[in-house]
């Protein structure tokens, strides 16, 4: 049984690397960014807060790292940025977000 574990094939290591990188980007991400803002909350509501930050957390890493592999076609460092994509959350896409908006209005206005 064992043997077969070391025998997986490298895209299943780097999903499961993909897995423990983004999982662990999105614990510490709640804990710096989310966990503060729940002070007084029920312990209910902190658990949803925490499942859904997960969620959002793995959705971003795999993104990330589908795009990055498709532009650097190099797994270890798509994971890597995509873990650290999964820990900034929300805040590298709402970032992204807007400097694509800035720059589509600078191309508009310079028409």
């Amino acid at each position: 049984m064992i043997e077969k574990a070391f025998n997986l094939s490298a895209e299943i290591w780097q999903w499961i690397w993909l897995f423990l990188v983004s999982f662990t980007g999105g614990v510490v991400g709640f804990i710096t960014k989310i966990s503060p803002t729940l002070k007084g909350r029920s312990f209910r509501s902190k658990f949803a807060a925490l499942c859904m930050g997960m969620i959002n957390s793995m959705f971003i890493a795999y993104i990330s790292y589908e795009i990055l592999l498709s532009v650097i076609d190099n797994h270890g460092l798509a994971v890597a940025f995509s873990g650290m994509a999964a820990f900034t959350g929300t805040d590298l896409l709402i970032i992204t977000q807007n400097k694509i908006v800035e720059l589509v209005k600078r191309k508009i206005d310079n028409i």
